[in-house]
This record gives C-alpha cells, structure tokens and sequence, in this order.
C-alpha cells in the first residue's frame, strides 16, 4: 500500500509566504505613503493650532500683546511660513523680538511636505494677539498644500477677529476642506 503526500513541506510554506509577504507589501506601499503623508500634514497643522492657542492663552494670562510670525531662524520674524514659525511676548508691538520678549513655542521647516501661507485681512504676513485675546483686526487663515497637489491633502485653519481658531471642514463629504465662506480649499 502506497501513501501519497499531497501537502506541502514547512520549507515549501515557509518560502510561499515569503514570496506572498513581498507581494503585499509591494501593493500596500502607495496606500501607506499616502496615509504617512495625511499624518504629517494633520501633525503640521495640530503644531500650528496649538501655538495660536498658546499665543492666545499667554497674550491674556500675561496681559501682553503676543505675535505669531514666520522664522527662518526660530529667532527672529522674516522668511516663508515653510520655513518655521515662532511665538513670542511681544511688550512692545514691534513684531521683534527684543527687550523683555521671549519664545513662547517655535516651530522648524517642515517644507519637505508643502507649503503653508497666511492670508489675513490688510495682508500681514504676522498675526498678533491682543491682551484680551482678539486678534489685531487680523482675521484669515493658515492653509497648508501639499508638495502632491492633491486637493484633499489640503487644510487650512481659520482665525476669527476674537482669535479663535478653528480646522476647515469638509462638510459637503467630497473629501476636501471647504473655507470660511464654504467654497472647497484649492491650492493652485
């Protein structure tokens, strides 16, 4: 009486899930990219909203002005908003950081993954917020675009004049943030 063997060896299953393993991991990569890349976007713009809340908290707590502006440096204002941002007591309103003023928070380059601009009313490239916590007439928002183009990496956060920041939403569910006046967020 013969047996015949019909299953296959542990070395054989070892190396079919091996090859199996190389395979799915090919596939999944794009999915995986581009999740990492929401992640990182999403992180950018929780950094931003926590330092316009720390900006407005200290501004109020320390009866002082307190300003927000792009940093090359993380010392002083001046350069692209890509480049970094910092927060500091700003005693005397000059957007400088001298005298008693000091970093309230900074944040560094993060260019690899877009571009984040600042459009606010009379177009200051600066926000500042006031001792009672409004902003300087400074109402806009923070838009971040991704380096890919793609509409629904997009984000953008709003001020209003009593500075109090919110996240764009996508409320009509075609996966793109709309802004304040609820037209979808294009980067071009």
């Amino acid at each position: 009486m013969r047996i015949l063997n019909s299953g296959l060896s542990l070395i054989e299953s070892m190396i079919c899930l091996a090859i199996l393993s190389i395979i799915f991991t090919r596939l999944s990569m794009p999915g995986t990219n581009s999740w990492r890349q929401k992640v990182e976007i999403d992180g950018i713009m929780q950094e931003l909203m926590a330092s316009i809340s720390v900006a407005r908290s200290h501004a109020i707590a320390e009866n002082v002005i307190v300003t927000l502006c792009r940093s090359e440096d993380g010392v002083q204002c001046g350069g692209r908003w890509n480049n970094g941002y910092i927060v500091f007591t700003d005693w005397n309103a000059n957007r400088v950081m001298d005298g008693r003023d000091r970093i309230l928070s900074r944040a560094t380059s993060f260019q690899e993954f877009g571009s984040l601009t600042y459009n606010s009313f009379q177009n200051r490239q600066y926000l500042q917020i006031t001792p009672r916590g409004f902003t300087d007439f400074q109402n806009g928002n923070f838009t971040f675009c991704s380096l890919d183009g793609v509409p629904e990496n997009s984000r953008q956060i709003i001020v209003s004049l009593s500075g109090r920041a919110r996240y764009a939403r996508d409320t009509d569910g075609d996966g793109i943030v709309e802004n304040s006046q609820g037209k979808p967020v294009f980067c071009g």
